[in-house]
């Protein structure tokens, strides 16, 4: 008997050491959404909320209680959504309450909406019209639908505090001057605490806006400000603008980016454990023979605008891993997609090898498709020091959807646009309690090959699972597990739709959507998880 119970008590102790995701509780299930935008937030009295917008059925708003039980069903009809290139631009919370920032297109020129949602009842508060931006081209109106207006606004939020800020790309405004800007400052009310345009900087006429971050009642703007010489060929420099409340034009400095690198796209992060900027982007030489890409990152101090240090982020182990499976002659070729974060002022860096290949033809339309290969996380401590690097391999193929520069960077308030399926393919990562986590879904029939070259490329969903990685440190390779389980019936699969996820650090929550999938017939329910 004695030593069956301590048979019992060793299986408990590997299970629970290879314990990753805990189920909570899942909700009835529903017929999943296949257009349109979706998103999940947990919010702060407790309840969670799944919303659906699409744009001929308008918004739909399901709200699960803390026992998630569905509690309250609401439709909402807004006074606009019926032109073209209508896009969810940022959804979040502010003082129990839900912001969702919708664009759509009138008469060639994208127009912002506001919309305030009651956490509690679903109903609409209040709707505003923030702003214009610069008007398209005739040339560009059959466009409109594929590349919508979320180009044209970008929304950030104080991940610590309830401020957020738009900012507005003013190209044809004379008020701003080409190519440049018009950002604006809210409070928790949704006051406007401060509105400035940007004026360019000491030679500079053009801007390329890179990223924002909003802190307290401070927005910080990264930018490349530069002179086009030649079609080809930019002169410029980084640079820092910032604005507070009250503040009628922006405060800019200089920022040398070293090796005469011209910043191409980024995104910004405040690190409260250290109170510094940390700039995570692309960037080229103009003048090389053969430009090539390459990731930064460099840390700033906002409060004196100072470029403090770079810091070297080419992940060297992933690459060596990755030469492990394909050989030497291959290389890692992954581009920062992400940064997270932590609590510690510790934070990561997320890397994807993401390849996108133009099919031109004479006599059909022509169309883009991307390879989404392998993962690299990268782990720093809070003076920017590597900790830990893990390698994932993956292969993913995407052919419905536009990528963009950072796309992972932009989903802390996006909503996921779902198209022919490609929104379950890319990965998320979560930071949880004990350890943090990349979630995908790929074919269970890798399992045995993801040391191999031979792993298989996700095309279709018919045979995919949700699988996640332990990423503790203490291996390169993690390995990787179901999410929700293997089915023990014929030819059925869980799928997550990890891009629309959402995590309550403080409960140590995170909420999904669920996939069962058996050959044709399928469901949707929310599954609430420990971490």
């Amino acid at each position: 008997m004695k030593r069956l119970s301590l048979l019992l008590l060793s299986v408990l102790f590997q299970a629970l050491a290879f314990a990753q995701l805990t189920p909570i509780a899942e909700s009835t299930m529903f017929q999943e959404d296949v257009s349109g935008y979706s998103r999940i937030l947990q919010l702060k009295n407790g309840s969670t909320l799944y919303m659906h917008l699409t744009l001929r059925t308008g918004i739909d708003l399901n709200f699960y209680d803390q026992y998630h039980k569905l509690k309250v069903i609401k439709h909402l009809d807004p006074s606009f959504g019926i032109l073209k290139g209508t896009c969810v631009n940022a959804i979040f919370e502010v003082d129990g309450n839900i912001v969702l920032m919708i664009s759509e297109v009138d008469d060639r020129r994208p127009v912002l909406y506001r919309l305030i949602i009651n956490g509690i009842t679903g109903e609409l508060e209040r709707e505003d019209k923030l702003g214009e931006a610069a008007k398209y081209l005739s040339r560009d109106l059959p466009f409109i639908p594929e590349y919508p207006s979320v180009s044209s606004f970008t929304v950030r939020r104080d991940p610590n505090g309830n401020n957020y800020a738009l900012l507005i790309r003013k190209n044809n405004d004379d008020a701003a001057g080409r190519n440049q800007i018009e950002a604006i400052l809210y409070n928790n009310e949704h006051q406007e605490i401060c509105r400035t345009y940007y004026d360019s900087p000491y030679r500079y006429g053009s801007l390329n806006f890179l990223d924002m971050a909003v802190v307290g009642e401070k927005l910080f703007i990264l930018g490349f400000a530069y002179n086009q010489i030649a079609a080809n060929d930019r002169e410029g420099q980084l640079i820092i603008a910032s604005m507070e409340k009250g503040a009628k034009k922006m405060k800019m400095e200089i920022l040398n980016l070293s090796g005469d690198r011209l910043a191409d796209s980024a995104t910004v992060r405040y690190n409260p454990a250290t109170k510094k900027l940390l700039l995570l982007g692309t960037a080229h030489v103009e003048d090389a023979e053969r430009p090539y890409y390459k990731g930064f990152l460099v840390v700033i101090d906002p409060f004196t605008n100072q470029l403090e240090k770079e810091i070297s982020i080419y992940p060297e182990k992933a690459n060596a891993m990755k030469k492990e499976i394909y050989g030497q002659k291959a290389s890692y070729t992954g581009m920062p997609q992400a940064l997270s974060v932590h609590r510690d002022g510790s934070f990561t860096i997320l890397f994807e090898e993401l390849t996108k290949i133009s099919v031109n033809h004479i006599d059909a339309a022509s169309y883009n498709y991307y390879l989404l290969d392998h993962i690299a996380i990268m782990n720093f401590d809070s003076t920017g020091k590597e900790t830990n690097t893990s390698f994932i391999p993956k292969k993913q193929y995407i052919k419905s959807s536009e990528l963009s520069n950072f796309y992972m960077a932009n989903r802390d308030l996006d909503a996921q646009k779902l198209n022919m399926g490609d929104q379950y393919k890319s990965f998320a990562f979560v930071e949880g309690k004990d350890s943090a986590y990349v979630l995908l879904n790929d074919p269970a029939s890798n399992n045995e090959k993801l040391k191999t070259a031979d792993i298989s490329t996700l095309r279709g969903l018919s045979d995919c699972d949700a699988f996640s990685y332990a990423l503790d440190g203490k291996t390169g390779f993690p390995e990787r597990r179901f999410v929700f389980g293997k089915s023990k019936k014929k030819n059925e699969h869980y799928l997550g739709l990890f891009n629309i996820s959402d995590y309550d650090k403080e409960n140590n929550i995170y909420v999904t959507l669920k996939l069962t999938k058996q050959r044709d017939l399928k469901g949707a329910s929310l599954v609430w998880l420990s971490l």
